[in-house]
């Protein structure tokens, strides 16, 4: 089964070496693709859990990590984060 990176480049015609920059860890974590910016969106608090649930941090940490060497990371073809809203279903 493709990647979701996979997926949207075929899509697209792009090529996934030069497109995007995703974590493959985070897969379920994402929560779109923003085309004009040739960037994946992912759902932070989903991460955050994540670390939690899967590397053991505490939440503080975890959030810590999160917002320092994930989010904190910034270029062209990262991914950006956004936050649901608190009535969004999880």
């Amino acid at each position: 089964m493709k990647s979701i990176q996979e997926r949207v480049c075929d899509e697209h015609g792009l090529d996934p070496e030069e497109t995007f920059f995703l974590p493959k860890e985070f897969d379920h974590c994402l929560a779109g693709v923003d085309y004009l910016n040739a960037c994946v969106v992912y759902f932070s608090d989903k991460v955050i859990e994540t670390l939690v649930d899967v590397e053991g941090l505490s939440l503080e940490d975890a959030m810590e990590h999160f917002s320092y060497n994930i989010q904190g990371s910034l270029g062209e073809g990262f991914p950006t984060y956004i936050e649901r809203l608190k009535n969004e279903p999880r």
